[in-house]
């Protein structure tokens, strides 16, 4: 996302984006389909439906500026409501609640994954698990995301459909890759690479949209 934004408009780096990740995200749930949990992502859905009628009804669209601090940021302040709030995804409200954010979040800066994160620190559910439902959650915001923004882009117009179908296929050759690197991890290093992860690009988001409002 940090890359398209740089090269287009929020409309169409949040239409190419979420193309790319439905297909990349929707590869992962079915490798590891064995591992989703519906009911956490029914309650996903409930939110993230309220999240897409709400944005449609108030017709809002972002800056590109304002979109990258907001990615840079939300990890970040999520990280600090858990000393405030026990969030679980396996709850109700949770699960709930983390459709609505993400959703909401994927509409204001086409990203969420660092900051869904956070709802399944206290999950206690395995790296498989962890994984496979944030695939079908993401595929979930992403699809909304689409849905959102197609209206406002042509997709012809601002980027070769064959470049979109290449993408597509690296992000299901990455997808099967990252599969066979997990499986070879433990739950404590995959942890402690995620939270470096998150925390690294948020940073730089932060850095790249600062800049923006600057010059």
């Amino acid at each position: 996302m940090f890359v398209l934004l740089s090269l287009y408009s929020v409309p169409v780096a949040m239409v190419l984006h979420g193309l790319v990740q439905l297909t990349a995200n929707g590869s992962r749930c079915f490798i590891l389909r064995s591992h989703i949990i519906t009911e956490i992502n029914l309650y996903y859905f409930a939110g993230s439906l309220v999240a897409l009628i709400t944005f449609t009804l108030i017709s809002f669209a972002p800056e590109k500026a304002y979109v990258l601090i907001m990615l840079g940021l939300f990890p970040n302040l999520m990280k600090l409501a858990l000393k405030f709030w026990h969030l679980d995804i396996r709850n109700k409200n949770s699960a709930i609640s983390a459709g609505f954010m993400m959703t909401s979040l994927q509409l204001l800066a086409g990203v969420s994954g660092p900051a869904l994160d956070v709802f399944y620190q206290n999950s206690k559910l395995s790296r498989f698990e962890i994984v496979a439902n944030k695939a079908l959650s993401q595929t979930i915001s992403h699809l909304f995301k689409c849905i959102f923004y197609i209206s406002l882009v042509s997709i012809n117009n601002h980027f070769p459909s064959w470049l979109l179908g290449v993408a597509a296929i690296l992000a299901i050759m990455g997808t099967r890759v990252g599969t066979t690197i997990l499986a070879n991890w433990n739950e404590i290093s995959f942890t402690r690479y995620t939270n470096k992860l998150i925390t690294g690009v948020s940073f730089i988001c932060i850095i790249q949209g600062v800049y923006l409002l600057a010059v």
